[in-house]
């Protein structure tokens, strides 16, 4: 099973690297349906602008709750970036 959720990640990189997005997202979102928190940050970047940073958000507030402290780490900043300090804290 493991082996097959890298199969995703991976294959989730290397249409990133082709610049297909959209087929990227669809990979790492396979792997996050089975708890992969870094498939979950990596949709949470792919997704991080000034439109979408509520998904963005979504997507490291759930591997932040997983342990995962590039999750925290993003999470933390993109709330500081929209002025959520009191949230902030809880993630440091």
């Amino acid at each position: 099973m493991s082996q097959d959720v890298e199969a995703l990640i991976d294959l989730g990189f290397k249409a990133y690297g082709r610049g297909d997005n959209t087929q990227a997202a669809r990979w790492w979102r396979m792997a996050a349906a089975q708890r992969r928190s870094d498939a979950m940050v990596n949709l949470g970047l792919l997704v991080n602008n000034p439109t979408e940073h509520c998904k963005a958000t979504q997507w490291f507030f759930r591997t932040a709750l997983l342990g995962n402290s590039d999750g925290m780490l993003s999470l933390s900043k993109i709330l500081q970036e929209h002025g959520d300090h009191a949230v902030i804290q809880n993630w440091l």
